[in-house]
């Protein structure tokens, strides 16, 4: 009997998922409604078999990871920086007194740059959030539905050695579990899970780009162009920096989860119509459609 928990989704979102699952909404919609693309950005691809399998059979899909909006403010402000809302989110029982948690986030801390100022407590807070927050979800989730098997898919930082979700969440429900990690490419080391896998390795196919850099914060309709890549299908058409992207192969764009939707199953060398608003040489407004291939 079975549930999923996904890192790669939200917890306000949870509404969203339960609505795909139960099959009142398709899985573009659920996409848009999860914020998907802005809060997650992983190819969607990878994940796409999982929740079409869970839909099939009725497989209930659990959003464990916290608002994004909580995460953000506490790298920056740290728990101080919550409003009233924000701060009944976060769970109340957090254990800080793991020496070997802190000093593995202080070696992922130290590997990577840092902006000038950054603040290692808010750093190991942030991480402290995300692997309380998601192993409170599941144990309450666990707590409500006794006899449920619990499939918990999260990034191994969040599992290895247990110190992430598993111990945090058999502090809370001492249920049985057992820890599986990808073996490729790490030391063989027991201490690090219960199970190390050695899957086939397989590459998604290469889906169609259109070449652009997109401005997201901008303001007017569709979403605007920013720049070039190398190889632009988008530049080649002629398409240009300022121009706005408001239809993407038939469909209509607002948002930058519109254009990777319009494109999630194109192919390199398809050819599609793109619409862009343009200012003309008056500064009026005009609409072009030109074909792009997509590389």
């Amino acid at each position: 009997d079975l549930a999923i928990g996904m890192e790669m989704f939200q917890q306000p979102f949870q509404p969203a998922l339960d609505a795909y699952i139960a099959g009142e909404i398709n899985e573009e919609e659920m996409l848009r409604r999860t914020d998907y693309f802005e809060r997650w950005r992983f190819d969607y691809r990878l994940y796409r078999p999982i929740l079409r399998y869970a839909r099939e059979h009725g497989i209930p899909v659990i959003a464990l990871n916290l608002d994004g909006e909580i995460t953000a403010k506490v790298g920056k402000a740290g728990l101080e920086g919550l409003d009233e809302g924000q701060r009944t989110q976060v769970p109340v029982d957090m254990d800080r007194e793991d020496p070997a948690y802190r000093e593995r986030i202080k070696q992922v801390f130290d590997r990577h740059p840092q902006e000038e100022g950054k603040d290692f407590e808010n750093f190991l807070l942030v991480q402290l959030l995300w692997d309380e927050g998601m192993a409170a979800r599941a144990a309450t989730y666990l707590e409500g539905q006794p006899g449920k098997t619990l499939v918990v898919l999260a990034g191994q930082g969040h599992l290895e050695y247990g110190q992430g979700i598993p111990k945090r969440l058999l502090r809370r429900l001492p249920v049985a579990s057992a820890i599986l990690l990808n073996g490729w490419p790490r030391e063989m080391d027991p201490k690090a899970a219960d199970y190390l896998l050695f899957p086939q390795p397989l590459e998604l196919p290469a889906t169609g780009r259109l070449g652009v850099m997109l401005d997201t914060d901008g303001k007017g309709s569709g979403v605007g162009v920013q720049g070039f890549g190398d190889k632009s299908g988008a530049a080649a058409a002629g398409i240009k920096e300022g121009d706005r992207i408001v239809r993407v192969g038939g469909k209509e764009v607002a948002l930058y989860a519109d254009i990777r939707l319009a494109l999630i199953d194109s192919l390199p060398g398809q050819k599609l119509p793109v619409e862009v608003e343009r200012l003309s040489a008056e500064g009026q407004p005009e609409r072009l459609t030109l074909e792009v291939e997509l590389h």
